[in-house]
Parts: structure tokens; sequence; C-alpha cells
């Protein structure tokens, strides 16, 4: 079975909370598929070629299967995680959702919350550090 997860910011070897329990998510059959979402215009190909090295390094360190896709397009995530979703073999899909300060607690985003109602396989919402 696979365990999705959307890398939306500039992967710099370090986990964020959405790569972390996505990690803890997988058991020892599953594999990791990290999205690597990026729109056009910032589709650098060799920015996205050194992201997808970091990124590999990165998860050559745990101990699970993983492999990445990468997903330069002019759709938003949340379609993008549908489609990748789509697979029968996905169980998860992990989206992270960033915390709004002012307020003092987290709201969810139009993105996360199209996903949670449109996914056809349960979402897991991490919220950011």
């Amino acid at each position: 079975m696979y365990v999705v997860v959307a890398i939306q910011s500039q992967f710099t070897g370090e986990a964020s909370a959405g790569l972390t329990a996505a990690i803890e998510a997988t058991g020892d059959d599953d594999q990791i598929i990290a999205v690597l979402h990026r729109p056009v215009a910032e589709g650098n190909e060799d920015d996205v070629d050194d992201e997808i090295d970091v990124l590999t390094d990165f998860l050559a360190t745990t101990d699970r299967k993983f492999r990445i896709l990468p997903a330069i397009t002019g759709e938003d995530l949340s379609t993008t995680l549908c489609e990748v979703a789509a697979d029968p073999q996905v169980r998860l899909v992990v989206v992270e959702i960033a915390q709004q300060p002012p307020q003092g607690r987290n709201l969810l985003g139009t993105q996360a919350q199209r996903l949670i109602l449109e996914c056809p396989c349960s979402v897991l919402v991490a919220r950011a550090n």
C-alpha cells in the first residue's frame, strides 16, 4: 500500500511535520510517495533535480520504501493529490497546514478542506511546527 505525502516547499533536508507524519504512518509493507508539487512558474528543472537529490538522500536514511513523484503542473495541490490518490493502492494522503499565529489557532485552508472532501482515501492533516 502507499502513503502519499505532499512536499510543498523547498526541501532542505529537514523533515516537515507532514513528512514526519507520513514516515510514522507507513508500515513495513508500505511505500511513501513523496509528491514534489511545484507550480509551472517555479518549475526550474535544475532546482527540482537538486531538491529530488536532497529528498532522496533524506528518505534513504529512513527504513521506508519510497518514490518521488515530481508534479510540476498548473493544477493546484489538492487536484494533484486526488489524482495520485485515485490509485486503489493508496491508503492515506498526508498534508501539512500552517499555523496562523495572529488568531492563535489553526485555520483549515481551502486546499486542505477540498482535499479532505474529495480525496478517495483517508487524509491526515499535520500541523506545521
